[in-house]
């Protein structure tokens, strides 16, 4: 074996650090090009699972017939008053109970502008 001299050394080691360079340089752009094709297939199984739920029969949402909006509160109807009132006036104390006639009718709320309606009505 050759005995090598120093500047031969120095030369050889420069090359294997310029190999070291490149090979990080090629892993790294292998690692993004592999991060690009995740991005690309999640974005594609996105676009499948939109498409999936826009091919589905999905009604539109419920929305104010006054003011268009979607932010609706649903309850119950509650005591009436009125009925109360009407009852006690024709039966006495036990026509106040028709205060309670209807009080578990579902009533539709519009938070927006405060219409209110009855589902199907």
């Amino acid at each position: 074996m050759a005995k090598l001299t120093p500047e031969e050394i120095e030369e050889r080691k420069k090359a294997v650090w310029r190999r070291i360079a490149e090979n990080q340089k090629i892993k790294k752009e292998l690692m993004e090009e592999r991060s690009k094709e995740r991005s690309k297939q999640q974005a594609a199984k996105a676009r499948r699972k939109l498409m999936a739920l826009v091919d589905a029969d999905v009604p539109p949402p419920i929305r104010c017939s006054r003011c268009g909006s979607t932010s609706l509160h649903a309850g119950d109807k509650g005591f009436s008053f009125i009925n109360a009132a009407a009852g006690g006036l024709l039966f006495g104390a036990v026509g106040l109970l028709g205060g309670l006639i209807d009080s578990s009718q579902v009533v539709i709320t519009c938070l927006n502008c405060g219409k209110q309606w009855i589902p199907g009505a």
